[in-house]
């Protein structure tokens, strides 16, 4: 990648970094890249220049790519934009002049976050996306611990959100924070929400189906295993009496932890289902085929299960369907021992399920 990147700016690249990268072969590929490039046409003996770079292809053949190197991207023209240019579009109140946009994710072509002085800004290229974004945010106003809608501007693809303070919970936080995560989850559980979208086992079961054709594909060796798996929970799907709001994505990526305050960053995912999902996604993030996986997630697990109060009916099959729903996560990010550590996320599922 460095020689595309040096010819598409004039001068040289080098200590290129993959930073991310999502592979479904005959579909698409997507990597994300950190480099480097020392312009020394300033006379001071050159200053590093850090450029982010994103290669996209799809299946279609002919080996091409798509190179997008930020803030190029057509599909989200405000990426590039400054502060006083974002909330211009947004119609809130000038910042000070030296206010800077910091970026903070970005999916070409679909999606990015921008931290701009008081505000986090989403830019969206699906207006489904936004309208979803912004609905959710209106429903859980005043019941979750989360940031306030500020403005949004549909048309332009463009929602402003309060920045909250505080730090990322870390992975390795997962323990000590599942009192707060269950307090979170305590008062989501309990909160009257309507109108929202079905997020029960059968939506589960259904988004099993590719991930688990992926890791099939990938390592054959498992296929029979897999397919057996995906049989087991289909048989067992359970039916619930009832169901509450639930975040649909609840992991501690998602917290931000402020002193004794923590927030939920991200409710785009909100839908009605069993409180046992959320306690479930909580710790299937935290298998990833490594040695010692298997014992944080049954310690996490623990944990968050004595800090929330009870142990939520049918929490096993939630937690075996979620850890399937992420089964590819090792091969589709190519890590390293991907094939081992696949295995491995299997077996623990199948101890799940006996």
């Amino acid at each position: 990648m460095a020689p595309h990147l040096s010819e598409r700016f004039g001068r040289t690249v080098d200590r290129v970094r993959v930073r991310y990268l999502d592979y479904v072969p005959g579909r698409s590929i997507v990597v994300q890249y950190d480099a480097r490039t020392s312009d020394d046409r300033g006379g001071d003996g050159g200053a590093d220049q850090v450029l982010e770079a994103s290669a996209t292809a799809d299946g279609s053949g002919g080996g091409d790519f798509r190179l997008y190197v930020a803030p190029d991207d057509a599909a989200l023209p405000l990426l590039g934009a400054d502060a006083a240019t974002l909330v211009d579009e947004l119609g809130l109140p000038r910042l000070a002049d030296d206010t800077a946009v910091r970026r903070l994710a970005w999916v070409p072509a679909r999606r990015a976050v921008l931290r701009c002085g008081p505000y986090v800004v989403k830019l969206y290229a699906d207006p489904t996306e936004l309208a979803q974004s912004e609905r959710a945010l209106a429903l859980v106003d005043g019941v979750l611990p989360t940031a306030r809608l500020v403005r949004s501007r549909p048309e332009r693809g463009i929602v402003a959100q309060e920045a909250l303070a505080g730090d990322p919970v870390a992975r390795g936080d997962a323990i000590a924070g599942a009192g707060a995560a269950a307090a979170i989850l305590h008062v989501l559980h309990g909160a009257r929400i309507d109108g929202l979208d079905d997020g029960g086992p059968a939506q589960l079961l259904a988004a099993i189906a590719r991930p688990a054709a992926l890791v099939s594909f990938a390592v054959p060796e498992l296929a029979d295993r897999v397919a057996a798996l995906v049989e087991r929970l289909r048989e067992t799907q359970p039916h619930l009496d009832r169901v509450v709001p639930v975040h649909g994505d609840f992991n501690v990526g998602q917290l931000l932890a402020d002193g004794d305050r923590t927030f939920v960053v991200d409710v785009d995912t909100l839908a009605a289902g069993s409180p046992a999902a959320d306690l479930a996604a909580y710790v299937a993030n935290l298998h990833n085929g490594r040695s010692g996986d298997a014992v944080t997630v049954t310690e996490t697990l623990d944990a968050l299960v004595h800090a929330y109060g009870h142990r939520p009916d049918h929490l096993d099959w939630h937690l075996a369907a979620t850890m399937l729903r992420r089964v590819d996560r090792p091969f589709r990010r190519l890590k390293k021992r991907w094939p081992e550590r696949t295995a491995a996320i299997v077996g623990a599922i199948e101890e799940l399920v006996r």
